[in-house]
């Protein structure tokens, strides 16, 4: 009973303190979630570059550019990919393709009869090795496409960015920006309802040419920096890229860079077996044949024309006396020798006898 009660006091007294953690714990994440929600919505977060169309509007009668120019905003750029979008029945792209050599490497791009097919063109650009020490990071033209007329009559479709967008630093960071548009339209069209666009040669114009007062693109007359877009400057009465102010195209000459290496194509492995493939060569070698030997078809022989005849020797002493009477001559010499040393022996006297030791006397 008294384990009962301890242990109900300690529950009791547990409840309290287990609801209070709860409270706090939800007016934490109560809290987070209203700053989360109050934070600067995406739309007012400052890009990190700026794209815009020069120009934005474009009427097709017949072969017309749009250049989509990019302000890095001080930001060393490494790699550029877009995506475009258009109605391949307004307008239809041609060859005539320009990519900036501030990205020189042309890591894919789309064929023009794919992207006229589909209606989708893609570009990705990387910094070249060479150029990794002086990346962009002033603006630039990034793209110029041309445009002709499609097959519709009329109409007027959008030159818009894709889904699959992205845009690197060489921090290996992605930055942000707003998608621009431009307008392609037919001739045939009305366009009463456009906004006038800048020319060609006078891209962007003066407060004439754009009544509305919007500041002017490259070539726009200018009194102030005001009277121009934020990625131009106002040079002697005229919008000018800041980078080269004397352009009057805005377009910055860059040195050639050399050419990228491409790499060695690799000839393909052939699929079928060894010997296959190594037959018709073998059969194909021509060996060098030796030229054939030449035996003699006789031998040549030196055959004497005469015998010489031997001169006659005279007969020696053996051949004269004969072999039997040499072997009697040599008997008798031998036994005369013989006598002659027996009658020695006999004429010499005999030895003198040797006398007998004396006795020895006896021993005392």
């Amino acid at each position: 009973m008294k384990n009962a009660g301890l242990k109900h006091v300690l529950i009791t007294s547990a409840v309290p303190l287990v609801a209070f953690t709860v409270l706090v714990v939800s007016l934490l994440v109560s809290k987070q979630a209203v700053q989360n929600k109050t934070s600067v919505p995406a739309g007012a977060q400052q890009d990190s570059v700026t794209f815009f169309f020069v120009p934005s509007q474009l009427t097709l009668p017949a072969e017309s550019t749009v250049s989509l120019w990019l302000d890095p905003q001080g930001h060393p750029l490494s790699f550029v990919r877009l995506d475009f979008n258009f109605d391949p029945n307004i307008a239809q792209l041609t060859s005539d393709i320009y990519t900036s050599p501030s990205l020189a490497t042309i890591v894919t791009q789309t064929s023009v009869s794919q992207a006229n097919s589909s209606g989708l063109f893609t570009v990705a650009l990387g910094l070249a090795p060479q150029d990794r020490d002086n990346p962009p990071t002033g603006i630039f033209e990034l793209v110029r496409l041309s445009f002709v007329p499609g097959s519709a009559t009329s109409g007027s479709t959008n030159l818009t960015f894709g889904s699959t967008n992205q845009v690197v630093d060489l921090t290996v960071s992605n930055l942000t920006f707003t998608p621009p548009s431009a307008t392609l339209s037919l001739a045939s069209a009305p366009t009463s309802t456009l906004t006038p666009t800048p020319t060609t040669s006078n891209l962007g114009g003066n407060n004439s040419i754009n009544p509305t007062g919007v500041p002017n693109f490259c070539g726009g007359t200018c009194g102030s920096n005001s009277n121009c877009q934020s990625a131009f400057t106002c040079y002697t009465g005229f919008c000018r890229n800041p980078s080269c102010p004397s352009s009057p195209d805005c377009v910055c000459s860059s040195p050639t860079n050399p050419p990228v290496p491409t790499a060695t194509r690799v000839p393909p492995v052939p699929t079928e077996p060894v010997e296959a493939f190594i037959e018709p060569l073998v059969e194909n070698i021509v060996y060098p044949t030796d030229p054939p030997l030449e035996f003699p078809t006789s031998i040549p022989f030196l055959i004497p024309t005469s015998i010489p005849t031997p001169t006659p020797q005279p007969p020696s002493l053996i051949a004269k006396a004969g072999l039997p009477s040499l072997i009697g001559l040599g008997g008798l010499i031998c036994l005369w020798l013989l006598s002659r040393i027996w009658f020695k022996r006999r004429q010499s006297p005999p030895p003198p006898p040797v006398a007998p030791p004396p006795p020895m006397p006896p021993h005392p």
